[in-house]
């Protein structure tokens, strides 16, 4: 039995925290103990518990030079955790305790796995390239992800992809009932078609692109609803969804676009939605667009990230060019008078993310864990980084 730390100083749930949930959830129990460390309470925290995995509380200190007592005071109370819990290996899960989890693995003789999951946050900064590289595997969620890694200074020999995964039974568990309920706690009657934006409200998500994007849509196609469905919990800006509050009065949205603000039961909104559109500046994965897939829903997105490895243009969905706002329009406005077309593409979904799967998923973590333990590192897969065609 190998006792697997998984750590995350993020204590909400996006994206990357719901991928960890998931494997943790399905990992080989007979095999693995999982056990997580997170800076405090909160959502993640209470899920894991909920589902009966242990969970423990510590820092991840900033090194500052004037200060740096913290910070060697947090590392050292995390190799005192590593002996005491017998830790055979680290899965880091975010980029703030990189620096912490590789130098404490160094000292307690642990090796440490490194999930890359974005592309917008401190990974790529000098600093923690180093802690990168001084690991025993970097796992990049996505072959764009993978591409930004190497660019970035990380040693392509250390690097592979697994990516990021979903539970498809959860999905496919979603009736045609659930989508009347919603709809109809919505208002939404037969003959409107709703198309919504999934996800955290941040600036590089698009938001503001969507709702341009609607005004243009809500001109010819009145009986077209939008929804923006989430909230700014994971924003470190403020003032953002005031911002996209002007934007839908500006634009003469009141009644036709909705913000309906943090849901638990995405499946069965997905299932509501006839379009979903993912209008992202920068997307490592892609989770939105896995998710609409597999409950046969057409999506609008960009060529951005790791999107264009899910969507295969023009059957299972649209991609059009980040910022595009009139692109975004015209391919939403296609398929809302083209209800043959929804279908078609729709009914392609399911088939195209089987291997996006949790359980697929967990098995090559499982498969990369013990290549590490075992000491068969060089049997892992790796990206192709000496082909200049890949880059």
């Amino acid at each position: 039995m190998h006792n697997i730390l998984f750590i995350s100083s993020v204590t909400k749930i996006g994206g990357a925290e719901l991928s960890m949930i998931e494997v943790v959830a399905h990992l080989d129990r007979s095999r693995f103990n999982p056990i997580v460390l997170t800076t405090e309470d909160g959502p993640l925290a209470r899920r894991l518990q909920d589902m009966n995995i242990p969970v423990m509380y510590g820092s991840f200190p900033f090194f500052r030079r004037r200060y740096p007592w913290d910070y060697w005071k947090s590392i050292y109370s995390l190799v005192r955790l590593m002996r005491a819990k017998h830790i055979a290996l680290v899965h880091v899960n975010c980029d703030r305790a990189v620096p912490h989890a590789v130098l404490a693995g160094k000292l307690a003789g642990v090796p440490v796995l490194c999930n890359v999951h974005d592309m917008v946050r401190a990974w790529f900064l000098p600093r923690y390239v180093r802690y990168m590289n001084l690991s025993a595997r970097i796992v990049a969620n996505s072959q764009a992800t993978a591409r930004h890694c190497l660019k970035a200074g990380m040693k392509g020999e250390k690097i592979q992809v697994i990516y990021e995964c979903f539970e498809m039974d959860r999905y496919l568990s979603v009736s045609n009932d659930d989508r009347e309920v919603l709809r109809n706690e919505w208002g939404l009657g037969k003959d409107i078609l709703a198309v919504g934006l999934v996800g955290q409200v941040l600036k590089y998500k698009g938001h503001e692109e969507f709702i341009q994007a609607a005004a243009i849509v809500n001109e010819k196609y009145p009986l077209v609803y939008f929804f923006i469905v989430g909230d700014d919990s994971l924003s470190t800006e403020s003032g953002f969804m005031q911002q996209l509050e002007e934007s839908r009065q500006r634009c003469g949205l009141e009644s036709n676009l909705v913000f309906t603000g943090f849901r638990d039961d995405i499946p069965q909104v997905m299932s509501a939605l006839d379009i979903v559109v993912v209008p992202s500046h920068t997307e490592a994965f892609g989770r939105v667009v896995v998710e609409a897939l597999a409950l046969g829903k057409v999506v609008v997105a960009t060529r951005v990230g790791g999107i264009p490895e899910i969507i295969e243009d023009g059957e299972t969905g649209f991609l059009i060019q980040a910022r595009d706002i009139y692109g975004l329009a015209e391919k939403i406005s296609q398929l809302v008078k083209d209800r043959e077309l929804r279908i078609q593409m729709g009914m392609k979904g399911p088939a195209s993310v089987h291997r996006f799967d949790v359980k697929l998923t967990t098995r090559q973590f499982e498969e990369t864990y013990l290549a590490i333990l075992e000491g068969r590192i060089d049997t892992l897969p790796k990206v192709p980084f000496g082909d200049p065609t890949w880059m």
